[in-house]
């Protein structure tokens, strides 16, 4: 049995395909949608999941889906494809178990044009004045502003260590 390359394949054949190989998994991230950057998966879900992992005092409360969110609508505008809720065990809970005021939001958008978008719309409402508001491709975190400042930084270095 022969052990050694074929003396067919060109000098430069086998540094080739590590060239290749990247430039096609990049193509299938992009043809099936995902990002490699947002959970594996994009789902503000799994972000949620992740960042109770890091953060021993948030819980995730609910996945919003149209049925649940406020007025039927994801996240707005241009309304995100997931968004999750978390709680954070050093705040008072507020009457709907989860959300901006008692912890936070995670919102994940088609791309990242969309996420600013959303924070541009927060900001010029004015909704944004308060909260945390961080951003990371198309992942948008959004911080109740009754965390301190120290608390607040803990999530964003754990949703930047999850998105990046």
């Amino acid at each position: 049995m022969r052990t050694d390359p074929p003396a067919a394949y060109p000098a430069g054949c086998i540094s080739a395909i590590g060239l290749v190989a990247p430039l096609v998994a990049a193509f299938l991230l992009a043809v099936s949608g995902c990002s490699a950057g947002v959970a594996g998966s994009g789902d503000a879900e799994a972000i949620v999941d992740q960042i109770a992992r890091m953060v021993p005092s948030a819980r995730k409360t609910m996945a919003v889906v149209a049925d649940n969110g406020s007025n039927h609508v994801l996240c707005r505008p241009d309304a995100c494809d997931s968004q999750a809720d978390f709680a954070d065990s050093r705040l008072p809970p507020d009457t709907n178990l989860g959300g901006l005021h008692s912890g936070g939001t995670v919102e994940v958008f088609a791309d990242g044009s969309r996420a600013r978008t959303r924070l541009d719309h927060l900001r010029h409402t004015g909704m944004a004045s308060a909260e945390y508001d961080y951003e990371s491709g198309p992942a948008v975190l959004r911080l109740s502003p009754e965390l301190r400042t120290d608390q607040a930084a803990e999530y964003a270095a754990a949703f930047m260590q999850i998105t990046e």
